[in-house]
């Protein structure tokens, strides 16, 4: 058995750690607490879809483009996710640009 000193704890913040606790099916009851908390609403796992994290390139020039998580809660609606360990200007912006980029996709 290895003495616990000798471990190292990697925090949630890091993306693998994340998606592997909080993107896998059979954890959908943690992602549904973590997005009960978050946006202060009252779901059930059954109500949860996990979908594809990537964004779909529009054009060919279009670099690939992903999030953390992308769910979708029945009767809610999308729900993109995305974890940084900093948070300093640079990514804030990129994260609301893909968020915009993606809802601007999907006005006709």
């Amino acid at each position: 058995m290895s003495n616990l000193k000798e471990q190292k704890l990697v925090p949630l913040s890091y993306d693998f750690m994340f998606k592997s606790l909080f993107g896998s099916e059979k954890n959908k009851h943690l992602l549904a607490f973590l997005i009960n908390t978050l946006l202060n609403i009252n779901i059930k796992e059954e109500d949860i879809t996990i979908k594809n994290n990537e964004f779909i390139k529009i054009d060919k020039v279009d670099k690939k483009k992903t999030v953390d998580l992308i769910v979708h809660v029945k009767n809610i609606g999308y729900v993109n996710i995305e974890v940084n360990r900093n948070l300093d200007k640079t990514k804030l912006i990129r994260n609301e640009t893909y968020a915009l980029d993606n809802f601007s996709h999907q006005l006709t």
